[in-house]
């Protein structure tokens, strides 16, 4: 918003020799906005294929139920069918349960 305000409340009295309020600069403001991100998109999301390409962005489905037993020692989201680690006890469970100085 701050970059289209330019376009909107520019005053060359404030600053002389650069941009007026007008139509003209509030388009030019939104043209390079838009530019800037259409970018920023394009290049993130190359980036981030390339590097699901490389390394993978997602864990395969199998072990999705299994990352918060592994991370936190409990069932945080049941978005699937886990009835596997929902019959768990992982109080106990050594492979589920980690401390941080393993």
């Amino acid at each position: 918003t701050g970059t289209l305000l330019v376009g909107v409340l520019a005053d060359a009295s404030v600053n002389p020799g650069t941009a007026e309020r007008s139509l003209r600069q509030f388009l030019v403001q939104a043209t390079c906005a838009t530019i800037c991100a259409a970018y920023s998109f394009g290049v993130s999301y190359l980036l981030l294929a390339l590097v699901d390409l490389a390394v993978g962005i997602r864990p395969k489905r199998r072990h999705e139920g299994e990352l918060d037993i592994a991370q936190t020692g409990e069932v945080a989201y049941v978005t699937h069918k886990s009835s596997d680690n929902l019959d768990r006890d992982v109080s106990t469970d050594s492979e589920a349960v980690r401390s941080p100085k393993q």
